[in-house]
């Protein structure tokens, strides 16, 4: 049987079953995972036989409005289930993990299009760019759209990609949005219209094929396009959340699932490793190390305890009707940054107590730690979404152009 037939899954898929059927599928899964992370990562790319695996147990679908064939997970199911991934492997579950979280973004798109799209037989796969770059000019009927477009994270086969832009008239001038304000617009288009460049060789999360594509001057219909910030809430509660706060809560499975495999992996190597200014007992036996050690722990288990409830909160005011206000959702972003900057606080701390044997190639704890770092980068966990959500709090107007 074929990946692509493999997507297609049957409704007894543990997927199906429940978040904690779908837990236990896959951890027998990650253990295989982390006994080959080196090997993923060398080879820049997620292995077929794993995906396979990964795909018939259902996790893709488990975002995905039952409408369309998908389970309807909660927002705060997702978290543990990408977390098991990340504690083997980062690589694997930011781009697993993408893999899933990109049927959120297709909530914007309008029903008629989805609706066509998810009845063909072979499951749709898509990759998203959702860095603003390339041109999207508005023509008669649709956009063109030319250029380069970053980071299209994904190792895995697709039928679509999402890209996103500003929308330009003919003149070059900036088109607004039915609400007068200026913000990118996400197409999708075809894999098969799609030039997908070798750019990836970065410092972390080397398996993701987070590659650069290109279009050049692909028409894409107007049907085919939505505004991110065009929430719909006959998709259910995923179409009635800030994409941006949806997308950084699978984000943080990722890391706090790092997070976790880098633990314990120090408290493994504590029990073998004895530091050169105390060679007659181990590092656990340290009572320094295992203040440092039990200080941790309690920061992680606080981290995502945080996750867990403000996605709850979400959820179940998204389920139920309520209006999520941009305060409630910048107090999301902001939870969402603040866990990205205390796990890799924590990482930090783990990769100093590790010892300079992590400093050599081959170290899974160096991969972990670069993972990481380079999980953090990304422009959902950035800080700055502190400054509107004080801003609130103080009952301060925020500046205009900032994007929330």
């Amino acid at each position: 049987m074929s990946l692509a037939a493999n997507m297609s899954v049957s409704k007894l898929a543990p997927v199906f079953e429940g978040p904690g059927a779908l837990l236990n599928a896959l951890r027998q899964i990650t253990a295989r995972i982390a006994e080959r992370a080196d090997a993923i990562e060398a080879a820049r790319a997620f292995p077929a036989d794993l995906l396979a695996e990964i795909a018939e147990t259902g996790f893709f679908r488990m975002a995905l409005a039952p409408r369309y064939g998908g389970a309807g997970y909660r927002l705060q199911d997702a978290v543990p289930i990408i977390e098991e991934i990340g504690r083997a492997d980062g690589s694997a579950a930011w781009s697993l993990m993408l893999g899933s979280e990109v049927h959120i973004a297709w909530t914007r798109f309008p029903h008629a299009f989805l609706d066509a799209m998810y009845a063909v037989p072979e499951f749709p796969m898509a990759r998203a760019a959702l860095t603003p770059r390339g041109r999207m000019t508005k023509v008669e009927g649709g956009y063109v759209l030319d250029g380069q477009w970053p980071l299209a994270s994904g190792s895995y086969p697709t039928q679509w990609f999402l890209v996103n832009s500003l929308v330009t008239d003919g003149d070059g001038r900036p088109v607004a949005n039915p609400e007068g304000v200026i913000e990118p617009k996400l197409a999708a288009v075809p894999t098969a219209a799609i030039e997908i460049l070798d750019t990836w060789h970065a410092m972390g999360l080397r398996a993701t094929e987070s590659h650069d594509i290109r279009l050049d001057n692909y028409f894409v219909p107007e049907e085919r396009t939505a505004y991110a910030s065009a929430l719909q809430p006959d998709s259910g509660p995923l179409g009635q959340i800030a994409l941006n706060a949806a997308l950084g809560t699978f984000h943080l499975g990722v890391v706090l699932g790092i997070a976790r495999g880098m633990l314990d992996e120090l408290a493994a190597s504590s029990k073998l490793r004895k530091p050169v200014y105390t060679p007659t007992r181990f590092l656990a036996e340290s009572p320094l190390f295992q203040k440092r050690y039990g200080e941790m722990e309690i920061r992680l288990a606080a981290a995502r305890a945080l996750v867990l409830d403000e996605a709850a909160r979400l959820w179940e005011r998204a389920n139920s009707g309520e209006a999520i206000t941009t305060p409630i959702n910048v107090r999301h972003r902001a939870m969402v940054a603040h866990v990205h900057q205390e796990c890799l606080a924590i990482a930090n701390e783990i990769f100093s107590d590790a010892g300079t044997a992590v400093l050599y190639e081959g170290s899974s704890m160096q991969r972990r730690f670069r993972d990481m770092r380079s999980a953090c980068q990304h422009i959902i966990a950035g800080p700055d979404i502190f400054q509107p959500h004080g801003a609130f709090l103080l009952d301060q107007p925020i500046e205009a152009h900032i994007r929330v």
